[in-house]
């Protein structure tokens, strides 16, 4: 277990749930509709235009599917987290997990690190395929010999 790396990406089901709307249409291109009224002058440019949008939405879609970054890197070293680089668990204090929900009831998962050196770094956790709970797991598993302490999960609420 020690040896091995976590890594945490985007959850998927989003996506595999637009590319099945998007083939859910190629129907569409082939089905033959009656002498009504349309924006377009043959049921060809009709069918293109048809074509090209479901390809770029799949394309897309295969695009965050299978090239997507990692969001989180978990090892026994430390953990890596995109756009904010790597962090060593003997560099870290503290840490806890936070949601904030504002006025429309919208909320925002992030972690916070406290590094021993007093900076602070917040990460915003979104569409993951892991959850919170097993994202604390996972941190707990490697992070047995450290000294870093667990402050719970907070919600921040911002009414107006």
């Amino acid at each position: 277990m020690k040896d091995e790396i976590k890594v945490i990406r985007q959850d998927p089901s989003i996506f595999v749930l637009i590319s099945s709307i998007a083939l859910l249409g190629i129907p569409l291109v082939f089905y033959e509709r009656d002498n009504r009224k349309s924006y377009f002058d043959s049921e060809r440019e009709f069918s293109i235009l048809t074509l090209f949008l479901i390809t770029i939405v799949l394309g897309y879609c295969i695009y965050k599917l299978v090239l997507s970054k990692p969001q989180m890197v978990i090892s026994s070293k430390g953990i890596f987290l995109t756009g904010k680089g790597m962090f060593e668990w003997i560099d870290i204090e503290k840490f806890w997990i936070s949601r904030h929900i504002d006025y429309e009831k919208s909320e925002q998962d992030a972690i916070h690190f406290i590094l021993k050196n007093e900076r602070s770094i917040k990460y915003e956790l979104s569409n993951l395929e892991k959850s919170l709970f097993e994202i604390t797991q996972i941190i707990h598993q490697y992070t047995e010999n450290y000294d870093l302490k667990f402050l719970g999960y907070k919600e921040e609420k911002q009414d107006y």
